[in-house]
């Protein structure tokens, strides 16, 4: 589309300027600082424009970082970032997300960056909340020099060498609860360093747009098909074919938290992946856990905003929607979110499906009714406070947890790991009153036959406390 067709959406330049001039013009910059650089933030008193001026030569450094998986997040400024929100590390690639500096009262910025192994990077930025539309709008690339335009693709040179850069057009959006906002894709690619350019009957970089918020990417023998949306709370997905057509990696979402990462991270989130990716998890009977089902047809849990931890195939998740919960379901494993999409589809049911580690949820609308089957006892021997932290963040006061876990006054060898009553209450009890706390056991694949025990705990989310007077 051309933006200078619609009077709704304001000419946006593609231009190559340097940093001084764009402060200097009063315009608000958003920098992507290169390793130990901070983040640059420049004001004006009107902000008639927006910018952001991306040093291309830190794609280098980043592609040398990413290579490896990192036991430490990276440092937020190096990724342009204030704070990172998102990550996964994955043999196939990298994604961060993360919020910028604000660029206007009211006014916020996402970074979204992708790194396709061993050198395709995609950047997206996106502003939100703009009082009124600028007369233009900016994203301005620093490099030494750009070369002609192409069929959409420039050549980019930086100290070191050369990149190939593709931006998508600008998109434009409006919300009443958001307010303006502007999106911006650019695709990268960093030849070898033996490459020679321009001497090609195929790009060496392709990329083709299908659809608002989808394109494809395709260079040397693979190809991405990339989704990233618009709305706020939705994380994307994507796909990896090789040159034959062959799925390296069915289509998944990308992750809406911060997963486990580093060498022992990455190995961990892949034995739960591998679980569902051979068909059905053991632990997975493939009905709705009987002692939810007690407490729903008993009305003790409030039908409302319902999120589920640990989801696995979604089958607590859609008996949830399908007695008019309102639900959200998260888990680790992009394989099980995948097979619980799909039978939620079958069941005529609408699921917000999110990719993260229950340790370390993501922000979300506080629910009014939080379920967890069997997650609890393996995340509270890694972070017991970062669960108990994110519970009582995700939870309104009055609003009510089911968690069911293994019980440790029946020893059993193999298994999750068991836990006592005394822990459970050292656990919960400062910010959550017990309902219940009674034993019950585990279903089984067979429906007249249950497995190992279990607790059935009930927790009530404690009032506030008052504000502290101030001093």
């Amino acid at each position: 589309m051309d933006t200078n067709d619609n009077p709704h959406v304001p000419p946006c330049r593609w231009t190559r300027r340097s940093l001084f001039r764009s402060v200097s013009s009063g315009i608000w910059v958003l920098l992507l600082a290169g390793p130990g650089a901070p983040l640059a933030v420049a004001e004006s008193a009107s902000a008639p424009q927006s910018a952001v001026v991306f040093p291309a030569a830190a794609l280098r450094d980043l592609q040398e970082v990413f290579q490896e998986y990192q036991p430490e997040l990276p440092a937020p400024q190096r990724l342009g970032m204030q704070e990172i929100v998102a990550y996964e590390e994955h043999p196939l690639f990298v994604y961060a997300e993360g919020r910028v500096a604000s660029v206007a009262d009211g006014t916020t910025a996402r970074r979204r960056l992708l790194f396709f192994k061993p050198s395709v990077f995609v950047l997206e930025e996106r502003i939100v909340g703009l009082r009124a539309l600028p007369e233009a709008c900016w994203w301005d690339l620093a490099a030494e020099r750009i070369g002609a335009e192409e069929d959409g693709l420039r050549q980019v040179q930086v100290p070191g060498g050369w990149l190939l850069w593709h931006p998508l057009p600008p998109e434009f959006s409006s919300t009443e609860s958001e307010g303006p906002s502007y999106r911006q894709v650019h695709v990268f690619l960093i030849p070898p360093a033996d490459a020679v350019l321009g001497e090609r009957e195929a790009p060496m970089l392709g990329v083709s747009v299908r659809a608002s918020g989808e394109f494809v990417i395709s260079a040397g023998q693979q190809q991405w098909e990339v989704r990233l949306p618009q709305e706020a709370e939705a994380a994307g997905s994507l796909a990896v074919w090789d040159a034959e057509g062959t799925a390296q990696l069915e289509r998944r979402l990308l992750p809406s938290g911060i997963l486990p990462h580093g060498p022992e991270g990455v190995p961990l989130l892949d034995r739960w992946d591998s679980a569902y990716r051979r068909g059905r998890a053991g632990w997975d009977p493939g009905r709705p856990a009987s002692d939810l089902r007690e407490a729903v047809e008993s009305d003790a849990l409030p039908v409302g905003r319902a999120l589920e931890l640990g989801c696995g195939s979604g089958i607590n998740a859609i008996y949830l929607a399908q007695h008019g919960f309102e639900v959200t379901a998260l888990d680790v494993a992009p394989t099980a979110l995948r097979q619980a999409e799909q039978l939620a589809k079958e069941a005529g049911v609408d699921i917000r499906w999110v990719l993260a580690d229950a340790s370390a949820p993501p922000e979300m609308e506080p629910f009014d009714f939080i379920f967890d089957r069997g997650c609890y006892h393996h995340v509270r021997h890694q972070d017991a406070a970062g669960y108990v932290s994110g519970l009582r963040r995700l939870t309104r006061p009055g609003g009510k947890v089911m968690i069911l876990a293994a019980n440790a006054n029946e020893p059993h060898r193999g298994g999750p790991p068991r836990i006592h009553e005394h822990e459970l209450r050292a656990d919960f009890s400062r910010d959550f009153t017990f309902e219940w706390l009674k034993e019950t056991r585990f279903d089984s694949v067979s429906a007249d036959r249950a497995t190992s025990l279990a607790w059935n705990l009930l927790l009530v989310r404690k009032e506030d406390p008052p504000p502290e007077p101030a001093p």
